[in-house]
């Protein structure tokens, strides 16, 4: 299934939880979605692409999300939704542009989820961009993610690039992403409810601002802080968002070292 170049925009309240859950624009449910794609779509609420089986045995070829804006900050949405539900195993997500909301992707499962590859995406103004929630007794998680060469602008609103809730996050890389905190002390990874991180690795990330880049359970290092926001990492800072607003100029120091969403 190849869903792409289109316009999908819904009403922002569902009929979940009596109209106070987000809507859905899309939803997928199956143990795997090999060769399925989602792309050069403009999409203004939540993707749900969930496995409801007993599924972390059952690994596959990836389900490929890319170059598409998700718009919660758009004027239908207005601010009120999330835009990825990845419950499922198996995903790559590259080249989005994830405009505002609550998560960008979360895993609201029971069952741990393995197997994403979260690379060159632009993320603004999200509340917490990678999202793991344990909604049963003992479960949840991530398991062999991937986040790199992303792009995040982190406002007074955002509590962490990850959050770890009440869940395990094992080996996972967050290497070479640009934060760009503009206001609030925001955290590389939050871990809150009992969450725990393990054999995972944070390390070349670029950052402007305020960041805690503290992560119990990880191995940290080599997180480069920019001297200031205004001077640093000298973005082109004008036109439309994501690009070329968070391109980097000529003299960026993103582009040598090959960090962020648009450094090459």
């Amino acid at each position: 299934v190849k869903i792409h170049d289109g316009r999908v925009s819904v009403n922002p309240h569902g009929l979940w939880n009596d109209g106070k859950a987000p809507n859905i624009t899309i939803e997928f449910w199956g143990n795997s979605f090999p060769g399925c794609e989602i792309y050069n779509c403009y999409i203004d609420n939540t993707l749900s692409l969930v496995n409801p089986t007993d599924f972390p045995s059952v690994r596959t070829t990836p389900i490929k999300i890319y170059n598409n804006t998700f718009d919660i900050n758009g004027p239908r949405a207005g601010g009120y939704g999330y835009s990825i539900e990845l419950s499922i195993n198996d995903a790559e997500v590259y080249g989005n542009y994830f405009n505002g909301g609550g998560t960008a992707m979360v895993n609201w499962h029971i069952k741990q989820c393995n197997g994403w590859n979260i690379h060159h995406n632009t993320f603004y103004n999200i509340a917490r961009a990678i999202n793991s929630q344990n909604k049963g007794v003992a479960g949840g998680g991530l398991k062999d993610i991937v986040l790199t060469n992303n792009t995040v602008e982190m406002n007074a609103g955002v509590v962490g690039f990850v959050e770890i809730n009440g869940s395990v996050a094992e080996n996972v890389k967050i290497e070479k992403n640009v934060f760009i905190v503009t206001g609030g002390s925001p955290k590389i990874v939050s871990i809150v409810a009992g969450g725990s991180v393990k054999t995972s690795t944070v390390k070349d990330n670029y950052y402007t601002g305020s960041l805690n880049t503290t992560v119990p359970g990880a191995t940290v290092s080599n997180n480069i802080s920019g001297d200031n926001i205004s001077g640093d990492p000298k973005l082109t800072n004008s036109g439309n968002k994501p690009s070329p607003y968070y391109k980097p100029t000529a003299s960026s120091p993103l582009v040598g070292l090959n960090i962020g969403a648009h450094s090459v």
